[in-house]
């Protein structure tokens, strides 16, 4: 089915989470500078955001990462790290779809090496439920993006 900007309306939910009118399946949008990206599965709920990169992160990073992210951030690409966990977090708030979640707390993402591109694991935690979910990222040009669509 092909569709045209007459046909989609947007349509949110009382969390803010973004919907197509009339249309099954879920969506995540995110945009920064000259880039919107919008992710869209059938039956899975996703997650995506993208940012531009730039150092004034670091001043807000204590408000997102935990002990142990901040340890493993450090060192080589630590402004690229930065961004993949807030891209993650970030994804994995939108996945939720249902608000009331602290960056610090419920979201944690396990240690990675910065490639430029690839796959990293973080943790979804909700009272004493653990869940890990697998994410991508990719820099290009001046911005990070990063994505999830849980199975």
């Amino acid at each position: 089915m092909f569709l045209t900007h007459d046909m989609i309306e947007l349509v949110y939910d009382e969390k803010g989470k973004p919907h197509i009118n009339g249309i099954e399946g879920n969506i995540s949008i995110s945009h920064t500078g000259n880039y919107v990206t919008i992710i869209y599965h059938k039956t899975q709920p996703t997650g995506i955001d993208i940012e531009r990169i730039n150092p004034r992160i670091e001043k807000i990073a204590f408000k997102f990462l935990n002990d142990h992210e901040r340890q493993f951030a450090q060192g080589e690409n630590y402004l690229e790290k930065l961004y993949v966990i807030w891209g993650a977090k970030e994804s994995i708030f939108k996945w939720h779809g249902k608000g009331d979640m602290d960056f610090k707390t419920n979201f944690n993402v396990l240690p990675f090496h910065f490639n430029g591109k690839g796959m990293i694991t973080a943790q979804f935690i909700l009272n004493k439920d653990i869940r890990e979910l697998k994410l991508h990222y990719h820099r290009f040009d001046d911005v990070m993006l990063v994505h999830l669509v849980s199975d």
